[in-house]
């Protein structure tokens, strides 16, 4: 506190990580006013654990960014658990938060729609959290009411690159937190009795919440 005139008042300045404070005149005196921050989550929607990557931006109700950054996770010294807030400081409005790109594995998150109050408070919780991506493989058969067990596949990333090997069960062989992109599947082994697929089996992984299902399926060894 102190006087000052009007030209020596800057309108805003930081204080700290987690707030602005705004020196206001008041019969020549400057009076510090703190304006709270909102606090924005990134979080994994099956666990609640925090994710790191994500681009996320807010913008107001024009359309301008009032804020951008990339979600990290940091451990506090007194939590195991990593976490991670970013303090948003908005005037009163209405504000958009989007997710502009996802981070490996996850599914792009839906927008959530807010607007700050004269005391700076938000409307809604600004949690925004990601689903995994979730792909399931199942290898059928003719006359096969269930999956067929005992083939044996590797999965190739676009570039050539391994992703994965599995061997099939009687139910889809599930892979959560799978990469959007293109993949080839090949089959390695077939189960006794059936022939093997030698042709590619080629998929591509979609950015979506909901669970992508791929059957491959052989046909029988006929003995003539």
């Amino acid at each position: 506190v102190g006087n000052f005139t009007e030209d020596d008042i800057a309108e805003e300045v930081e204080y700290d990580d987690s707030e602005v404070v705004e020196l206001k005149l008041v019969n020549d005196t400057a009076i510090i006013e703190n304006k709270p921050g909102v606090g924005v989550t990134k979080t994994d929607i099956t666990n609640a654990s925090c994710v790191s990557g994500a681009e996320l931006t807010v913008t107001d109700s024009k359309g301008k960014v009032a804020d951008k950054w990339i979600s990290e996770c940091v451990k506090n010294a007194n939590d195991d658990k990593a976490k991670e807030t970013h303090i948003l400081n908005l005037e009163p409005g209405t504000y958009t938060l989007t997710e502009s790109m996802a981070p490996i594995g996850y599914a792009t998150a839906e927008s959530i729609k807010f607007t700050i109050d004269e005391d700076g408070r938000a409307s809604t919780s600004l949690d925004m959290k990601d689903d995994p991506i979730n792909v399931c493989i199942l290898k059928t058969a003719k006359g096969i009411k269930d999956g067929l067990a005992g083939a044996e596949f590797e999965i190739y990333k676009e570039n050539g690159e391994i992703y994965d090997k599995f061997t099939s069960g009687t139910s889809c062989t599930s892979f959560a937190y799978m990469p959007v992109g293109n993949y080839i599947i090949k089959e390695i082994k077939a189960p006794d009795g059936y022939q093997i697929i030698n042709e590619e089996t080629k998929i591509t992984v979609k950015d979506t919440k909901e669970t992508q299902i791929f059957e491959i399926e052989n046909e029988v060894i006929v003995c003539l």
